[in-house]
Order: C-alpha cells, then structure tokens, then sequence
C-alpha cells in the first residue's frame, strides 16, 4: 500500500474515532462549544443505525440490555400471509452493521409510541397515530390487496452477567384497511394472549 493510501487510511480512522468520541460525550462534562459538533457527530453515526453512548456493558443498574427486537406483520388471521419480515424470518443474531430502512423506521416509531403510551385507558393520539401509520403503510403495499393487517413486535434481552437471553412481548394491534381505523392495541400481551390472537408462537 502506497504511502498516500496509508496516510488516508488512518486519517479516515482517526477521524471515526473523533466521531465516536464527539457523540458520545455526556452534557453533563460536554464544553458548550462542542455542543454543535457533538450534535453532527451523533447525527452522522444514526446515519449508519449507531446510537452512540449506549452503556452496553454497565450492569450498576441493570444486568439486562436490549439484544434484539422483531416486527412480525402479516394479513390478520391465522391463516393470513406474512407481509413482514419478507422472508419471514426474524434474525436477532450475528453482526449487523446497519439495519435495512424498513426495520429502521418501525422500530423508530413503535418506540415513540412506547413512550408516548397512554396508561391503563385508552391510547394517546401520539400512539395511535404511530401504530396507525404502520398498519397503513403495509395495507398500501400489500399485493394483492389485504383487507386488515395483524402486527406483534416482540423485544429480547440479554443478560450480561451469564448471557442468557430474555424475550418479552412488546405490543399487539391490528389494522383495518378499508376503513383505515386502527382496531386493538395492546402493549405487553402475555404469551396466552399473543398465542389466542395469532395462533401460533412467532417467537
């Protein structure tokens, strides 16, 4: 390798170390002046699916960290096709240096609608309008048409003290889409509930 080529190999190293140094730096020791390139920085890394400054190995507070998550939708009923994944398979296992956009912006978006979750009652605008949007946007693209649409977003943790592996339902709703109401919603269904709604494991 020319001496050109080493020289920008190790600028370009150099340079993703600042990256990840910038976005990660916490507020709270942040100088004020760094605050616009830490803000590009971290901006740049969730460009690639990087959310810097996750602490991944700090077990003070908890042992258990998100290891994965899976978005099943298909045409409601137990019979329905699946529309998503589309191989229908969910891979929560092996190295994934940047998430397809599709998995991207759900994910996204059902974790602000999480956030935004009404408590005991009925759910918020927010929340609704985000689960809406994705029953919609698999109704519009299914083909041929569906007439509703089924999801359950299933989350894993796995435990970094002996690296098992915990699974926890995430949420259920369903989507009618020749009227393009948003039917039930509910967050963590048990398993009984999951297996009576979809009738079998997706897990």
């Amino acid at each position: 390798m020319s001496s050109w080529k080493k020289r920008a190999v190790g600028c370009g190293v150099l340079f993703w170390m600042l990256l990840l140094v910038l976005a990660a730096w916490p507020k709270i020791v942040r100088p004020a002046f760094l605050d616009v390139p830490r803000a590009r920085a971290y901006y740049t890394l969730r460009a690639f699916g990087i959310a810097p400054g996750q602490p991944l190995f700090q077990t003070d507070i908890s042992p258990w960290k998100q290891h994965g998550y899976c978005l099943f939708v298909r045409e409601q009923g137990s019979a329905g096709r699946t529309l998503f994944p589309p191989d229908g398979e969910c891979r929560i296992y092996g190295f994934h240096p940047r998430l397809p956009p599709v998995h991207r912006a759900t994910h996204r978006m059902l974790s602000t609608a999480w956030k935004r979750r009404g408590i005991g009652g009925e759910p918020t605008d927010a929340e609704a309008y985000l689960v809406a949007s994705i029953g919609r946007a698999f109704c519009r693209a299914a083909e041929p048409p569906v007439a509703a649409v089924e999801g359950i977003w299933i989350w894993y943790y796995r435990h970094y003290g002996n690296g098992s592996v915990n699974r926890r339902n995430g949420i259920y709703f369903d989507y009618a889409c020749g009227s393009e109401t948003l039917g039930e919603l509910r967050w963590h269904p048990d398993d009984g509930e999951v297996l009576e709604r979809w009738g079998s494991a997706p897990w």
